[in-house]
């Protein structure tokens, strides 16, 4: 798999500057989503962030590093929405992506997936959603009964969709 450039940047003045903080994670670490954890303390935030092609990474001291936390994720990484409960659980969307087998276009792809973390990152438990092929794009919890989750997902992607549409 291959990642674009990206990563995550931190503003201390209220978005009129913003430095880059990518060690632990690299450059071509394109962050999807971020959360931050309000119940830990400031000056030494918990951060969250999802990134596509390798998963998801943690931060324990405002963002200054990031250490990878894919403990049960499966072979696909497009890690693309996460979201934090008030009781502190994890919620993971995964993109579908093509699997590009030895780098050529192929028919096979990885199906979406749905991850629930209970342990600040450190494990994921994969959610039984479908049986079929699942094409997540965004997750919601309802705040008042968190037992409810809200799943938007693309109802009808087609291999072309996933592979530029050739």
């Amino acid at each position: 798999k291959e990642s674009g450039m990206g990563g995550v940047c931190v503003s201390v003045d209220g978005g009129m500057t913003w430095k880059p903080t990518t060690e632990g994670m690299g450059s071509n670490s394109p962050a999807t989503s971020i959360v931050l954890d309000p119940k830990s303390p400031a000056g030494n935030r918990t951060l969250y962030t999802s990134v596509y092609n390798k998963g998801v990474f943690k931060s324990t001291n405002d963002g200054k590093t990031w250490t990878l936390k894919n403990s049960g994720i499966e072979a696909n990484t497009c890690a693309f929405e996460l979201t934090l409960t008030d009781d502190g659980n994890l919620f993971l969307t995964v993109s579908a992506t093509p699997m590009h087998k030895d780098g050529r276009k192929g028919r096979e792809y990885y199906s979406g997936a749905v991850y629930k973390s209970t342990d600040g990152a450190e494990s994921w438990a994969k959610l039984n959603v479908t049986k079929g092929p699942l094409f997540p794009n965004g997750i919601a919890i309802d705040p008042e009964n968190p037992a409810r989750i809200y799943l938007a997902c693309w109802a009808d992607l087609q291999l072309s969709d996933l592979v530029g549409g050739d």
